[in-house]
């Protein structure tokens, strides 16, 4: 984790919820589905779904992709596409908050009565660490809003499943004397940065906004939410 310092030169939308199997199930043609969030996608399934939605609103695709890789992006679309890990930061610690929190409900080192969606009392025996004295009431992922949202609207941000965001994940330091408008994050790395933590998710520090993984493939706890220029 290196803290950066950047601006941004342009407002966007966020999409308040994850993606849910529902919305992600009309992209791969299917009808029904459910209010979970969706999960299981891959880093590119993510970009592809945000490339659809893009054409079914007649927007310009912010993504190019060439087969299976994308090749470069139009950075002026209005099109959907992931956050980029400094906007995904941005909303989850600085967004309507007086100062730079540690979690997204503030800097107490404590969770509040459904605070989200993390691993309690009921995975006792089936993973290492969990919150004992904790009960969400879902023993895996819950439909999306069951939570109480963030102070600007924004629901899951602290658990329910993790989330792809833009960045390439790379283990060489970045710059941190710089100013970075619109930051993007590495040109390249070993995968993809994951934000936020989950229904897995019995530590503390796995709760923190600055938390960051890295994948590329299909995991349980893993989906993602949108985003597009204004």
């Amino acid at each position: 984790e290196h803290p950066l310092n950047v601006n941004f030169s342009r407002n966007i939308w966020v999409s308040a919820h994850e993606i849910t199997e529902a919305q992600y199930g009309a992209f791969k043609g299917q009808t029904g589905g459910s209010a979970l969030p969706v999960t299981q996608v891959s880093w590119l399934d993510a970009v592809k779904f945000s490339n659809w939605l893009s054409g079914q609103e007649g927007l310009a695709v912010f993504y190019n992709l060439q087969g299976d890789r994308v090749v470069g992006i139009n950075a002026d679309s209005p099109g959907y596409r992931l956050l980029t890990e400094a906007e995904w930061e941005f909303i989850a610690k600085h967004n309507r908050r007086a100062a730079r929190t540690t979690y997204v409900w503030g800097n107490e080192d404590r969770l509040r009565d459904k605070q989200g969606n993390f691993a309690d009392k009921s995975v006792q025996g089936q993973q290492t660490f969990f919150f004992r004295d904790y009960n969400d009431g879902f023993a895996g992922k819950a439909p999306v809003g069951s939570f109480r949202a963030d102070r600007a609207g924004f629901y899951d941000l602290d658990g329910n499943v993790r989330e792809w965001v833009h960045d390439a994940y790379a283990v060489t330091a970045p710059d941190t004397t710089k100013q970075y408008t619109d930051y993007r994050g590495a040109s390249g790395g070993q995968g993809h940065v994951i934000k936020g933590a989950s229904y897995k998710s019995g530590r503390l520090k796995e709760l923190r906004a600055s938390i960051r993984n890295e994948g590329n493939g299909p995991q349980d706890d893993v989906g993602f939410r949108i985003a597009r220029y204004q």
